[in-house]
């Protein structure tokens, strides 16, 4: 996170495929990451970097939010820049699959329009959906948000 209240984060997207256009300045996506940090505010801004760099590494997706609450999952799938941001992100949480499948999972569970019970149980349910679960059932009333934030984290946590 940087003084501005933007906030970026990896995680590992194995069928991740960058673009590649020998026109545009390359740059390793950790040092992309930096190069955000230093630079914006915005997701918009985020966004709009993607199209003026060729980013290449290993296979990975990011998760971005700023301080007025927006937030993106950025994915590079065949090739290509997918973007989820606004209404295509219903939910904040980004695991290691794409996104759209980690919501079409989400939908076969109660509570997201399912019948599957939606368990704790580290090996019983996704992380996506036990993320999901969690941040539905937070009450500032009851925990506060970064006591809350930690135990989501450990909740994910595989070892």
């Amino acid at each position: 996170m940087n003084e501005k209240g933007l906030y970026i984060s990896e995680m590992t997207l194995q069928e991740s495929q960058f673009p590649v256009n020998p026109e545009l300045p390359r740059i390793f996506m950790s040092l992309w990451m930096h190069y955000v940090l230093d630079s914006f505010d915005s997701i918009d801004q985020v966004i709009e970097s993607v199209s003026h760099l060729s980013i290449d590494g290993w296979g990975w997706h990011f998760f971005v939010a700023d301080s007025i609450g927006q937030t993106a999952a950025l994915e590079f799938l065949g090739g290509r820049v997918v973007v989820h941001q606004g209404d295509n992100v219903p939910v904040p949480v980004l695991c290691n699959s794409r996104y759209e499948e980690e919501l079409e999972g989400l939908r076969h569970y109660q509570g997201f329009g399912g019948d599957r019970p939606v368990s704790m149980d580290k090996l019983e349910t996704p992380r996506f959906v036990q993320a999901v679960r969690m941040l539905k059932d937070y009450s500032p009333r009851k925990k506060a948000g970064v006591s809350y934030a930690f135990e989501i984290l450990s909740q994910l946590e595989r070892g």
